[in-house]
């Protein structure tokens, strides 16, 4: 119960400041003001991050460290690492985040500090991700595989935020968009990057 409330504290000091950061730029606003508009003290600002661009870049991923793989289990003889981070990534919430990732890297693209806490935040979920499938899988697999597999597959959904990147997604990304790419992508993956 105390982790949810933090985790909820934590989301809600995250959104905050991602929403001045929409409404005045990285540079127009303070600590102070996202204390005032999350009604906390300075202080407990501190408790939860280090500085403004690391609260902005944790809202953009403020579902994705909710994804409970352990949760998604049906029958550990049938299932892969693999197939259970498809399930996760198509049906716990990411795609109604991508357009908040797209804005955080968009305002990343002018703050170089934010930039850096949006890959930590990146190799946070990566590293909470290899955790659950350890704990999932244990042995069954070597602990290296778990860290290459997530690597492939972040690597693969960061274009989606990123309208700069060298894979061009349709403007507009849609649900069903985002779910053909992600079905094109684990394609590639489970053939061993082969054609």
């Amino acid at each position: 119960m105390r982790e949810r409330k933090k985790e909820a504290t934590r989301a809600s000091i995250a959104d905050c400041a991602f929403q001045l950061a929409q409404k005045y730029g990285v540079d127009g606003f303070g600590i102070q003001d996202i204390a005032n508009d999350a009604m906390i003290s300075r202080r407990t600002f501190s408790n939860y991050f280090s500085c403004k661009e690391e609260a902005i870049a944790h809202a953009a991923f403020i579902f994705d460290k909710n994804i409970d793989l352990l949760s998604m289990s049906v029958d550990i003889n049938e299932e892969t690492p693999l197939s259970l981070i498809k399930y996760g990534l198509k049906n716990q919430r990411v795609f109604e985040n991508i357009e908040r990732k797209h804005q955080i890297v968009q305002l990343g693209r002018t703050n170089k500090t934010l930039m850096l806490y949006i890959y930590g935040t990146f190799t946070e979920i990566q590293r909470h991700s290899v955790d659950a499938l350890k704990a999932h899988f244990g042995h069954r697999y070597p602990d290296y595989y778990y860290q290459l597999l997530l690597g492939a597959v972040i690597s693969a959904v960061i274009p989606t935020t990123d309208s700069q990147g060298s894979i061009r997604l349709p403007e507009q990304l849609t649900e069903s968009h985002f779910n053909d790419y992600l079905d094109d992508v684990f394609l590639t993956l489970e053939n061993g990057f082969s054609h």
